[in-house]
Order: structure tokens, then sequence, then C-alpha cells
């Protein structure tokens, strides 16, 4: 049910029909979810089981399932983390909901279509580019799909920027030949192929951090706030949240309402290229009682460095230490068994404060990748 102290709902879409309209989000609710049949094609989907003996190696991913959609294995260790939300789900009656901004087709390098296929979540999905955003609503139905890039207004446009890259094939239906045009543009063709939008790259003009193909084509694109699409959908708490929005980020994080908004884990892209951007990130989540958990390396090397950075709720962290002990990357043998034996120490929620510091402290630094930071030898201080 949508909050009814806000405004006019935004356009979105649901079920597939890949027209953004005012009253999907009316239609996106339990009832009609469970008549929707998704034929997504996953394959085999992971175990998450609550003993840590059942996971598998977190790096052997791509042999233990089909379903997953993640560049580098995010969207199962997001699984593993978040291991405890299934109990706490049943307990309370209610369905798992995720967040994915710069959702692109719904299924490429997505961190969010294997809780969807293999654990039943339920979530928002939010894609700039239009050209993608009618397919993300067909891929994945079930999911209430907004066609917006973020922007401080309620609502309104933003400047975008799109590389284009060529592909070798058949022509597009329609399509002219590049040579007979000012400048390159999607769809027109060469001698053996074609050019297309470069998605994965795309992002608003005031933001881009990254290098880009030398062809682009620049377009004005409806954006909104993050609260009003959150308002639209009826959302007031997220048990996950991947944020990738080509250096919007903090645009993002400034237009939510954090006193009706609450969040279990939150993952951020960061880049080699925008460390002012990335500390930026982190104080906001670190003030709002966040711990900086785990970091997984999306690209290093040629055209900079980027890395998704997971944030953990402190309160989550404190009922679920021990599970995430067990399962957070990049630990030791002897400091995974040092923050276990925190864990049971603290098996009291009002344990010493400086035993959840100590907590905190070895899963900042094991987290900590120094080319991502403008002071690598800066630590939160606060609590959490």
């Amino acid at each position: 049910m949508r909050d009814p102290s806000a405004s006019t709902p935004l356009p979105a879409c649901f079920g597939g029909a890949q027209e953004y309209t005012l009253n999907a989000s009316s239609r996106w609710n339990k009832a009609n979810l469970s008549t929707i049949v998704w034929s997504n094609g996953c394959g085999t989907c992971p175990i998450i089981t609550n003993s840590s003996s059942d996971y598998g190696t977190y790096w052997d991913y791509k042999n233990k399932s089909t379903c997953g959609r993640s560049q580098e294995g995010q969207d199962i260790l997001v699984a593993l983390l978040l291991a405890g939300v299934t109990e706490e789900a049943v307990r309370e009656a209610r369905v798992p909901t995720f967040l994915e901004m710069g959702g692109g087709d719904g299924v490429g390098i997505s961190n969010t279509f294997l809780l969807e296929a293999c654990f039943g979540w339920r979530g928002l999905l939010v894609e700039a580019l239009p050209s993608l955003a009618r397919t993300l609503c067909r891929n994945r139905p079930r999911a209430l799909s907004f066609s917006f890039a973020v922007c401080d207004a309620r609502q309104g446009t933003v400047n975008f920027s799109v590389p284009l890259s060529w592909k070798k094939g058949p022509k597009p239906e329609g399509s002219v030949p590049c040579s007979r045009l000012a400048r390159i543009v999607p769809g027109c063709t060469t001698a053996s192929g074609y050019f297309e939008e470069k998605w994965v790259t795309a992002g608003a003009l005031e933001t881009k951090t990254r290098v880009t193909n030398r062809h682009t084509v620049q377009m004005r694109i409806p954006c909104a706030n993050l609260s009003a699409m959150l308002a639209t959908a009826g959302v007031t708490h997220l048990d996950f949240w991947s944020l990738d929005v080509e250096g919007a980020e903090t645009v993002a994080m400034r237009t939510i309402d954090w006193d009706r908004m609450t969040a279990y884990l939150i993952q951020v892209e960061q880049s080699g290229a925008a460390l002012e951007k990335n500390q930026e990130v982190r104080d906001i989540l670190w003030k709002r009682g966040f711990v900086h958990v785990a970091t997984r390396w999306v690209w290093q090397g040629a055209g900079g460095d980027l890395a998704d950075e997971f944030f953990l709720n402190g309160t989550y962290l404190r009922h679920h230490l021990a599970r995430v002990a067990e399962v957070v990357p990049d630990l030791s043998k002897e400091t995974r068994a040092q923050l276990l034996a925190i864990a049971n120490a603290s098996l009291n929620l009002s344990a010493a404060d400086s035993i959840w510091a100590r907590a905190r402290s070895i899963l900042e630094q094991s987290a900590r990748r120094i080319r991502l930071f403008r002071q690598p030898k800066v630590f939160y201080k606060g609590p959490f």
C-alpha cells in the first residue's frame, strides 16, 4: 500500500507490461505477486543455511549456482550476510525487500536477480536509461520498476551521457548508415556492424567519473529523488539496497528521508577516481550506524579501480555477529577465530561498547582497500 502521506505517485512498471503508469504501484501487492508466473530460466539455486559448513566456498560461487547474475559473486555474498533475514521475515510474516539502483536489463550483472528468483524476495528496480527500462520491466515482472535517474528534485529531468560501442552483426531493423549522419547515434550501421548503447557505463553528466568511449550520445531524461520512489512503493524498510549509479551515489543518499527508512545491508560502488565521493558515502553511512564489513573488486588496472563496498546496519550486526563472522570474506583463519570469539563473548546485546568496537575494528580493517580511500588510516570512532 502506498504511503498515504505521499503526494501523487510516480509512474512505475509492474507485471511485465513494459509500460510505465501511475497506477502500477497500487497493483504491486502480495495478492498480485502470487498470480505472476515468472519464467526466469534460472537453473540451480544455491543452498543457504544457518551453518557455515553448508555454504561451500564463497569464491567457488560459479560452481555452486547457475542463478547468480552478479559480476563478482556479490549476490551470493549478500545472501550469506543476510541469512538472518529469512528467519526474521518468517517470524514477522513479511517478505524481504530489496532496492537495486542501476538495474540495467534486470538480468545481466544484476545483484538482486538471485534474491528474487531463488529466495522469493520482492523489490524495487531503478534504471535511468529509457531503452533499458522497458527491457527491465519485461525481464523482472514481479518487481516494481522505475525509469528515472536520481536527482534532488521530486520529479524533473537531468542531462545523461551514454557511451556507444560498436558491435559486429546484422543491422538492426530500420537502421541508417552512420556515414549519412552528422554524428554517431545508437543503431546506426557500418559495413559489418552497428553502434549500440553501452549502458553499463552510462551516467548523469554532473556525476560522471569514468573514462568513456570516444562516441557518446547525450539526452535529457526524467529524474526523481529516492524518497519519492520509496513513497510511491510504500516501502519504509530495505533488507538490501544495491547502489550503482555512476557517481551519483551521494545524491541518492541525500534524497532519502533517513528518519522514515531503515536498511540492513547497503552495497555501494566506489571508484578509485572519486575518493571524495567515496568518503562522503562512508561518512553518511557511518553516522547512521552502518559498519563497512566487506569489499569486492569489480575492476582493477587500466581504466581505474572499481569496487563494491558493503555496509551492515549496526543493530543487525549485533544480533547476527556470529553468522557474519563465519561468512565475511578476506579474513585470515586467525582473525576469523578472533571475531567469532568476540561474537560468543557478546551474546548479551548489552555487552560493553569496547567489545563491539573491537568487532567493528576487525571488520573495517579487513574490508578496507586503500586505493579507494583519501585517508586510508582514518577510521570512524562513533558508536554503532
